[in-house]
């Protein structure tokens, strides 16, 4: 069995263009405007949606079900939970959800 190496990966994201270009669209489509509320699924190995895309909202929320250390936006909140058992009350105006 091959054990994942999760700085490999790190580097393959951060060298490569898909969430660059996912981020793009993403903040054309959002505009100027600031929204309340993001609801981030999965954050990976490290906030790179909420490292790009936070300022546009009032509220950041990431479910995440493996604890991470990383630095994150003052208005960015993780939640440890598995996004198929956790009940959130709270609505939101964008959910973002990728590998």
């Amino acid at each position: 069995m091959v054990e994942f190496n999760s700085e490999w990966y790190r580097k393959l994201i951060e060298n490569s263009s898909e969430k660059v270009s996912l981020v793009n669209v993403i903040k054309e489509l959002l505009g100027k405007r600031t929204y309340g509320s993001c609801l981030d699924i999965g954050l990976g190995l490290y906030p790179f949606f909420a490292q790009q895309l936070s300022s546009n909202f009032k509220k950041y929320t990431i479910i995440e079900k493996e604890k991470i250390i990383a630095t994150i936006p003052k208005n960015v909140k993780i939640v440890y939970d598995d996004w198929e058992d956790i009940k959130l009350n709270d609505k939101f105006d964008i959910i973002i959800a990728s590998h």
